[in-house]
């Protein structure tokens, strides 16, 4: 049976991830647990869940848990992508876990709101985005949901591949460099331009790459 690879550089406690309690309810609805699940196939298990313990015995939902139960304060996707990643056959070994100090089941509740407040905007045009998109691989980017990187481009983009295998985009302002390694060859290039002519849409850089890969889809 197949495993996936479970990372623990700190050798840091571990517990089956059936036995971790959900304590954010319906707080949260995970659309793209399946990317999730892809990347955990192919690079393994990485992100510890964040836990609080609780010293003593303690209510929740209608329901009485022994001291020591360990609710999840973050990684309700993780779980979720693990549950189905087990489902399509694979084994999951113990996933390892940090637990975090809250003073209550309340405030490890509270934790929650914090652990998922954003105190800053991702910038579609940042040089750390440059840098580190460019290695990507078709496969690996799409695991990706970055919902600013997505967006990046709302505009029509298009694929060339100069002589000397310099990587572009064209955009309405123009050609500009683009951090991407999937690009069209020439054939690829006039095949998306028909195709975006009898559709007279525009589509975003994912969907193009997928088009160009012959996976079907509408665009």
């Amino acid at each position: 049976m197949k495993s996936i690879t479970i990372h623990n550089i700190d050798d840091h406690q571990t517990k089956p991830y059936q036995e971790f309690i959900d304590l954010q309810g319906d707080f949260k609805a995970y659309n793209e647990v399946q990317r999730l699940a892809e990347r955990i196939k192919k690079v393994g298990f990485k992100y510890d869940f964040f836990t609080w313990e609780c010293p003593e015995e303690v209510m929740h939902n209608e329901k009485t848990y022994p001291s020591g139960t360990c609710f999840i304060v973050d990684a309700h996707a993780r779980q979720q992508a693990l549950q189905l990643i087990e489902s399509e056959g694979y084994t999951v070994p113990p996933v390892p876990y940090t637990r975090i100090q809250s003073e209550s089941i309340e405030a490890a509740k509270q934790e929650i709101l914090f652990l998922n407040s954003r105190y800053g905007v991702i910038m579609p045009d940042s040089d750390f985005l440059d840098e580190n998109l460019k290695d990507l691989s078709l496969e690996i980017f799409e695991t990706l949901h970055i919902p600013e990187l997505e967006d990046i481009d709302d505009r029509e983009t298009v694929f060339l591949e100069e002589d000397d295998g310099t990587e572009y985009v064209e955009t309405e302002q123009g050609l500009s460099q683009y951090p991407l390694s999937v690009v069209l060859n020439k054939e690829q290039f006039e095949q998306w331009q028909e195709v975006k002519e009898q559709l007279g849409v525009k589509t975003d850089t994912l969907a193009v790459i997928r088009l160009m890969q012959g996976v079907k889809e509408d665009v």
